[in-house]
């Protein structure tokens, strides 16, 4: 995925393709799947992020105030759409459970240096569509992550582990403890 230069258009298109010989099984298409800025390098750090695949489904947010879509992978058929979670920017499935980082980034004009809007992480369940649980945050680009019954990202400047069923806060930490 590269950088999009609004003064062109955003066509994008959803592809499933046969792992074996390459065969295209299905096509979406999307439309404008990214946020474009006003400002060039404000678009969206993390659109390779708001698509993910689990076993026989895919789950993506297809764009800015767009619900979460549930695609059957072999066919491409609209299964679901998850409500609640509109300015989704990053998806993870871990064990069933849908995990999705909300919020909006602006990219600052020094590096490293992004701001967060108020969001959260929201968890889901991929049977049932229903929501678990929520914690509210800041939470940064590219620190959503889970394994065995543990989601841990970033809030502000605090690395925080949640339990993967219950949302229930399991610990807190200063990402620089020396500062």
């Amino acid at each position: 995925i590269g950088m999009v230069d609004e003064r062109f258009g955003s066509n994008w298109s959803l592809v499933a393709r046969d792992a074996f010989n390459g065969i295209m099984l299905w096509k979406r298409d999307i439309g404008n799947w990214t946020a474009q800025g006003k400002y060039w390098l404000q678009t969206s750090v993390t659109p390779n992020r708001r698509i993910v695949a689990d076993t026989d489904r895919i789950y993506a947010a297809l764009g800015s105030g767009r619900p979460i879509t549930v695609f059957d992978a072999a066919s491409g058929r609209t299964l679901a759409t998850y409500k609640g979670v509109e300015s989704a920017r990053e998806l993870v499935c871990h064990n069933g459970i849908l995990l999705v980082a909300t919020g909006k980034v602006r990219a600052a004009r020094q590096r490293g240096k992004a701001t967060v809007s108020q969001g959260g992480v929201t968890a889901i369940n991929t049977s049932t569509g229903k929501q678990l649980w929520r914690v509210e945050g800041k939470i940064r680009p590219l620190t959503l992550a889970a394994r065995n019954d543990a989601v841990l990202f970033m809030d502000g400047a605090e690395v925080v582990c949640v339990d993967l069923k219950t949302g229930s806060g399991r610990w807190r930490a200063k990402s620089n403890p020396g500062s």
